[in-house]
């Protein structure tokens, strides 16, 4: 009796929920670089393809900083249809390990879906002192 009416909810619950979701399906969801101190700016981009049988739309992507800005191609792509997000990372006077995020928001016109998109940097720190014994 208890396998049926497990069986019977979960039914009804895949029936609840839509079977597609607004997601575009990305190459790489995590891209690491390196760069050199007060260089320019670092670019990654990140490469997706839609492979619902609908249409989907980025209605937002956000930054979890200013030192990081998004670029998009368009907003709405076709099934089948591929595109790019390009995460350009400005360093500035940052040194060390630099993990920066982009929140991508998409819906279908049913449905919505968030992505994280990471970029993490490594910027190279030219010297380092460290004074063991200071004298007076």
């Amino acid at each position: 009796m208890r396998t049926y009416t497990g069986m019977l909810m979960l039914a009804m619950l895949a029936g609840a929920f839509p079977l597609h979701a607004a997601e575009l399906e990305f190459v790489t969801t995590r891209i690491e670089r390196s760069a050199m101190p007060r260089g320019g700016p670092v670019q990654a981009d990140f490469s997706f393809k839609n492979t619902s049988d609908r249409t989907i739309t980025i209605s937002n992507v956000r930054s979890s900083c200013g030192c990081t800005v998004a670029q998009l191609e368009k907003q709405d792509y076709a099934p089948g249809e591929s595109g790019k997000i390009t995460a350009v990372f400005t360093i500035g006077d940052r040194t060390g390990s630099q993990v920066k995020s982009l929140g991508v928001d998409t819906t279908d016109g049913e449905t919505k879906s968030r992505t994280k998109l990471v970029l993490a940097v490594e910027i190279e720190e030219l010297m380092e002192l460290s004074r063991t014994v200071l004298f007076w």
